[in-house]
């Protein structure tokens, strides 16, 4: 029986990826020691397909989340376009409420997601709400 007493250095720890039949591997070898002698080679290989097939699964569902916030952002500015027009052309002045108002929530919704957007390299989920604040509040309709 063998004995692990000596440390490891670097030199005897060789890790690399191996792909063999759609398999992916993790093949560690490690050289053993006693004493400056070389005892033996541990092998150790490790099964990771199913970790990597997870991985980049997330990857995608990611880049296509990513893309919805995307496109619904894009949508809500194109939604606040076709009011702003509405509002140039004439209405009656009662009405002048009602739009700043449904603006200002399209604004406010809008920031949100540019928000989360500038955020997709970041762990987690959380907006600032300070910027969020300053976001919206830059954004709002003036009702002078």
């Amino acid at each position: 029986m063998l004995a692990f007493t000596a440390a490891l250095f670097k030199e005897d720890v060789f890790i690399f990826d191996l792909t063999v039949d759609r398999k992916n591997l993790i093949v560690k070898k490690i050289r053993v020691k006693e004493k400056e002698q070389l005892k033996g080679t541990l092998l150790i290989i490790q099964d990771v397909t199913e970790l990597r097939t997870k991985e980049k699964e997330l990857m995608m569902k990611s880049v296509v989340i990513q893309e919805i916030h995307h496109r619904v952002k894009n949508n809500l500015q194109t939604v606040a376009s076709l009011l702003r027009l509405q509002m140039r052309k004439g209405f009656p002045e009662e009405s002048k409420v009602y739009f700043e108002d449904t603006l200002n929530r399209i604004y406010s919704i809008s920031s949100v997601y540019e928000l989360i957007l500038s955020n997709s390299n970041a762990d987690d989920e959380d907006v600032n709400i300070i910027d969020l604040t300053k976001k919206v509040a830059s954004t709002l309709v003036l009702n002078e």
